[in-house]
């Protein structure tokens, strides 16, 4: 929805050719998948940051491409729980980011 909404802004500043009229020498733009994916990543991290310390070093080491070996030899965790949990965390994270939309 807020994707949406600066699509629309946008379209309506460039209709009306208010960015010409802006500085450009400073000015970073971000396409709209950039700035869904930045907005993902901030929710994620708030997420992330709510979950018990050993479930949020579990889920950051897959994401960073760690298999469930090496996150069993450094967690100590079996291989079993690991796809417990973070199947766990992604069902939480689903409803969360629902719920924040």
């Amino acid at each position: 929805m807020l994707r949406n909404i600066c699509i629309d802004r946008w379209q309506a500043m460039r209709m009306h050719d208010e960015v010409s009229e802006l500085p450009t020498d400073n000015i970073v733009v971000d396409s709209p998948p950039d700035i869904e994916r930045r907005e993902a990543d901030e929710c994620l991290e708030k997420f992330l940051a709510g979950l018990p310390e050993q479930h949020c070093r579990v889920m950051q080491m897959r994401m960073n491409g760690c298999s469930f070996e090496e996150i069993e030899s450094v967690t100590g965790l079996s291989s079993v729980n690991i796809r417990v949990i973070i199947s766990r965390i992604r069902k939480k994270f689903r409803q969360y980011y629902i719920n924040k939309e």
